[in-house]
């Protein structure tokens, strides 16, 4: 059983595409996994820092916020857990 794709045509720089050619071949794996790939890991920080934020957004200490925002700096959710007592 196959999974369920599309087609997807994007124009990129010649120096972007030699670089995923030459890791699509060190790797050998297709281009089209190398993109996929890291759209993946695109996507998946991308989540992560919206998370981060709404953690930030949650956060009640004015004094807190702004100590973060200062050092451009976001709660890891482990820190979270420990400071909440969360599993």
């Amino acid at each position: 059983m196959s999974i369920a794709t599309k087609d997807l045509h994007v124009k990129i720089d010649p120096n972007l595409y030699d670089k995923i050619r030459t890791l699509s071949f060190s790797e050998r794996k297709s281009i089209s996994d190398i993109v996929r790939e890291g759209l993946e890991q695109y996507f998946n920080i991308k989540s992560q820092k919206n998370k981060d934020l709404e953690l930030l957004l949650e956060e009640d200490d004015e004094n807190r916020i702004l100590e973060i925002l200062q050092k451009n700096e976001i709660i890891p959710w482990s820190d979270v857990k420990k400071g909440y007592n969360l599993k």
